[in-house]
């Protein structure tokens, strides 16, 4: 299993969307909190960059989620 940093971007308080964080997976979900805590400033700027041009973003949120990956 590995954990992807995720983000639930809100532009109303009905239009929503998830946008994982591809540069980097963890091993651990620690390891994916202490990212977020570390670098939240350069993960927003990122957001706001890829996904609130159009539609300004209301708010977003941030949280680690598991995959399973397929046994070799």
């Amino acid at each position: 299993m590995i954990w992807i940093l995720t983000a639930m971007l809100y532009w109303d308080a009905e239009t929503y969307d998830y946008a994982s964080y591809k540069a980097q997976t963890f091993d651990t979900l620690s390891e994916c909190h202490e990212f977020i805590f570390w670098n939240k400033v350069m993960l927003g700027q990122g957001l706001i960059e890829k996904h609130g041009q159009e539609i300004p973003l209301l708010t977003y949120h941030y949280f680690c989620k598991s995959v399973e990956l397929p046994e070799v």
